[in-house]
Parts: C-alpha cells; sequence; structure tokens
C-alpha cells in the first residue's frame, strides 16, 4: 500500500529512476495556452516543474508528500541560483 512514508524514503533517490520525459511536450504545450499561473499537483521532486520553469511558465507546486516537495523546492532553488536569481 502507498503511503507518504513510502515517498519519504525514496525522495533522494526518485529523480534517479524516473527519467520519463515523454509527456513534458504535452505539458509545456498546455501551459503555453494559459494565461496566468499554473497551479502543478503532485510535483514530486520537480520532474516537469523545472521544464515548465526553462519555459517561462508562472508555477505552484503541492505535493501531499513533505520530503518530495521539499526535494522539490531545493532544486528549484538550485535552478534559481543558476539563473542567478539568489
Amino acid at each position: 500500500m502507498s503511503s507518504a512514508l513510502d515517498y519519504e524514503q525514496i525522495a533522494r533517490l526518485y529523480d534517479s529512476y524516473l527519467r520519463f520525459t515523454d509527456d513534458l511536450p504535452f505539458f509545456l504545450q498546455e501551459c503555453q495556452e494559459i494565461d496566468g499561473s499554473v497551479l502543478e499537483l503532485i510535483c514530486g521532486t520537480g520532474r516537469i516543474s523545472i521544464p515548465l520553469l526553462e519555459a517561462g511558465v508562472s508555477l505552484t507546486c503541492v505535493d501531499a508528500s513533505p520530503v518530495m516537495h521539499e526535494t522539490n523546492e531545493m532544486q528549484l532553488i538550485t535552478f534559481l541560483e543558476q539563473l542567478g536569481w539568489s
């Protein structure tokens, strides 16, 4: 049975195993058609969040797992720092 605890145990390794990107063009196209911010539910560790930000999408990320959300937040901070946004 899946639980928040399961995600807490795998959050740090999640990106290593989940490298699927075939759906990114779909999300990018859908978000480009939106006038305003996008709410990404079940954001996980940021697999979709970072490409959306790279495309200039205004984004709010939400996840039920605090550890997954924290991992996403840290990856987004690193991404923004690389762009010179501190």
